[in-house]
């Protein structure tokens, strides 16, 4: 008998999977004893252990060689019709546990997530899970497969993307059987641009998250970043290593990133 391993995932009774139910030993010879000692092996093996018994004393008691010889053929005799009848015995004994593999009375008790079937009703399971890794080589979609053998998708993991109005949303999949939104793009398959878009995005965020004092420190540490710059250009054409055309340049860039900064902070630092 075989036990299925199932469990309650976001309202979807899904199997986890598959395994043997065990056998409870003292219900099982609860079961078959009685029903061994009405056959008529049992009867004749225990008429004959009695005989064999008897016999194997009479043997030992013998008071001459001769008396022993005749004793023991006497006792092999008896032992040789035992045999037979034993091993007849024991097919009834294994034919009755392979009759009862079925009965759920003599299986221990199933956890509160199995549930005992018989071999027969997981035909149909194991040949949907079949089907589901066969299909899966072609087309990689998760699934679960639920109690009644009815397929689930399985996309929790998966990360996507929404945009509405401009603005960017990520979001999770965590439930079984959700699937992801038309016009959503999946994190995998983000463009490059669409990455630089929603970096800004999370930028911008950071920034208007800022206290005023830590935006001043962070826009000021900028700007003297790119002072900086045109500082040692000016050094350099103090000293001939560089051109006035150079020192203009930089001065360009460096008004180009004053007014960056100034944009991205809402400042105005001069």
């Amino acid at each position: 008998m075989k036990t299925v391993i199932h469990q309650i995932v976001d309202g979807y009774d899904v199997v986890l999977g598959f395994g043997q139910a065990a056998v409870d030993p003292v219900a099982l010879s609860a079961k078959v004893t009685p029903q061994l000692a009405t056959t008529v092996e049992a009867g004749a093996c225990a008429s004959l252990s009695q005989a064999i018994n008897a016999a194997a004393l009479s043997q030992a008691q013998s008071t001459s060689q001769a008396i022993y010889n005749e004793r023991t053929a006497a006792l092999n005799a008896l032992i040789a019709k035992w045999g037979p009848l034993s091993a007849a015995l024991d097919a009834r004994h294994t034919a009755l546990n392979v009759a009862l593999d079925q009965d759920p009375s003599v299986h221990f008790t199933p956890g509160s997530f199995d549930s005992v079937k018989e071999d027969f009703l997981l035909d149909p399971q194991f040949a949907t899970l079949s089907a589901i890794t066969d299909a899966q080589a072609v087309n990689p979609q998760r699934c679960m497969i639920c109690i009644d053998t009815t397929l689930v998708v399985d996309n929790r993991g998966t990360l996507y993307w929404t945009q509405a109005g401009g603005i960017w949303t990520q979001a999770l999949i965590t439930t079984l059987g959700a699937t992801v939104p038309d016009g959503a793009t999946l994190d995998a398959a983000l463009t490059a641009d669409q990455r630089t878009q929603i970096a800004a995005q999370a930028e911008a965020a950071r920034v208007a998250s800022l206290s005023p004092d830590a935006a001043l420190a962070e826009a000021t540490a900028q700007q003297q970043a790119a002072k900086a710059i045109v500082a040692e250009v000016q050094t350099e054409v103090t000293a001939g290593v560089s051109t006035a055309a150079q020192l203009a340049s930089a001065q360009a860039v460096y008004a180009q990133a004053l007014e960056a900064i100034n944009a991205k902070y809402g400042l105005t630092l001069e």
